[in-house]
């Protein structure tokens, strides 16, 4: 049992390590498969824009024709080269010549189509491939029979009709023309040589010719009135492109424009935002200020109306005291004729007592008691006299200091009278400061909201802006894909 199991296992393992490199091989042959056709598709490419550079500006019909004309002549560069190296190390045979000339006609197109002369080269290739294959079948075949008759003129026949994409109907009735003269010429050229070909089947074939060549020339007519047509549609369709490209375009600059100016009203709304926010900081320290000058403004109003009532108090005293001054002087003045009564007393008296000595000492002894008492009486009025003197002279220096003191008063009256004046002007000016400040202050309060309002505004086209700035980023990318696309 396990000799049995062995070689199954072996087998097994085989077959797994086949499969992989069966796996494998395919991958590997996938890969090369991708790469060969990667390279022919970009050579094509490569090579059609190569020969097509100079039909940009022609139709789209032209161009899609161009295209298949290009592709269907590289096809046939490779194949007929291919041929003549074979031709060249192998015999030589009649049949090589005709590969070389459409080799040489194809070169030709290829020129022709690079050179940009797209029709010239379609009618050149039809018309030289058919005259190359009409002689070829009457001059140089050696086969005659009515197979190889019916294969080169139902071949040309096919050429013909396949031609219609690449000529144009002159050169397509010339190619009918040269296939019926070709025809007839192969009938009298093959009437010795083969008994299968009748005059009948010749003139049936050139009918049938003839029917296609109709049929194709009726065709050719519609073909181009529909590319009439479609060129109109197309060019309709290109100008409605144009202005849609336009249009977008335009959106496009609008959209970048707006994005340009989304920016800079971001950027001035950062400075707006800055200054906002600096004017709402100003605005609330100038509210601050104004507050406090406001309650100083009033607190010096307080102590101008407390001076100004001070002031008041002071004027009434010093009116008072001009009052009370006012009956001193006067008290002084009646004190002083009352002494001037008494210094005039004492002079009476003096002079009195001056008679009663005189009197006395005419008396004699008996006068001497009396004259003593006279001596004294004189003496006492002497001194009530001097006495009076003085005082009258110390009630005038009084009544002097008297005067000046009351002018004094008066000048003290005067300016203190002058200076509740100003306070009382200071007063009311603080007063009405105080009215202003306060309207100020209210102003300031309001300019204070408002500025407090515009930073919330601000803050908010801050963000408004960002938003209209992505979504001009995210309308312009839009834009250039609708028109990568249309274009």
């Amino acid at each position: 049992m396990n000799n049995l199991a062995k070689p199954a296992r072996e087998y097994h393992k085989n077959c797994s390590i086949n499969m992989n490199n069966y796996q494998s091989l395919k991958l590997y042959l996938n890969r090369i498969k991708k790469i060969i056709i990667d390279f022919v598709i970009k050579s094509t490419n490569r090579a059609l824009n190569y020969f097509l550079v100079n039909l940009n500006d022609e139709t789209f019909n032209i161009q899609l024709k161009a295209k298949i004309f290009v592709t269907l002549h590289l096809a046939g560069f490779f194949v007929n080269a291919l041929y003549i190296i074979i031709g060249i190390f192998t015999e030589l045979r009649l049949e090589y010549i005709s590969h070389i000339f459409i080799f040489l006609i194809i070169i030709t197109d290829l020129y022709l189509v690079r050179k940009g002369k797209f029709e010239i080269a379609g009618n050149f290739f039809t018309l030289s491939l058919i005259i190359l294959f009409v002689f070829i079948t009457i001059f140089i075949s050696e086969d005659h029979s009515l197979d190889k008759f019916l294969d080169e003129f139902y071949f040309l026949l096919s050429f013909l009709v396949l031609s219609i994409l690449f000529t144009t109907d002159k050169v397509l009735l010339i190619n009918a023309s040269i296939i019926i003269l070709g025809t007839l010429t192969y009938y009298i050229f093959s009437t010795d040589k083969s008994s299968g070909i009748s005059m009948d089947a010749i003139i049936n074939y050139e009918f049938v010719v003839i029917i296609i060549t109709v049929v194709l020339l009726s065709v050719s007519k519609i073909i181009k009135r529909t590319i009439v047509f479609a060129d109109d549609r197309a060019g309709q369709f290109v100008e409605q492109k144009n202005k849609a490209v336009d249009a977008i375009s335009a959106l496009s600059f609008t959209s970048g424009t707006m994005l340009e100016m989304s920016k800079k009203i971001a950027e001035l709304t950062d400075s707006l935002n800055a200054s906002t926010n600096i004017q709402a900081s100003s605005a609330e320290q100038m509210y601050a200020n104004i507050s406090t000058l406001s309650d100083s403004i009033t607190n010096n109003s307080e102590h101008s109306e407390l001076a100004l009532d001070t002031t008041s108090e002071r004027v009434m005293v010093v009116r008072r005291s001009e009052r009370l001054l006012k009956k001193v002087i006067s008290s002084i003045r009646k004190i002083s004729k009352k002494i001037s009564i008494v210094e005039e007393i004492a002079r009476q008296t003096n002079f009195l007592a001056l008679n009663a000595a005189i009197e006395a000492a005419r008396a004699g002894e008996s006068g001497k008691g009396f004259a003593v008492v006279a001596a004294e009486v004189k003496k006492l009025a002497e001194i009530s006299q001097e006495s009076s003197k003085d005082i009258i002279t110390l009630v005038k220096e009084g009544i002097s200091v008297s005067d000046q003191a009351w002018d004094y008063l008066g000048a003290i009256v005067d300016n203190t009278h002058d200076s509740r004046e100003q306070i009382v002007k200071i007063t009311d000016a603080l007063i009405e400061q105080k009215k202003n400040i306060s309207q100020i202050k209210i102003g300031m309060e309001e300019i204070n909201k408002a500025a407090q309002i515009n930073a919330n505004i601000v803050d908010n086209l801050v963000s408004e802006t960002e938003d209209m700035k992505v979504h001009s980023i995210m309308q312009q990318a839009m834009f250039k894909e609708d028109l990568s696309q249309i274009k």
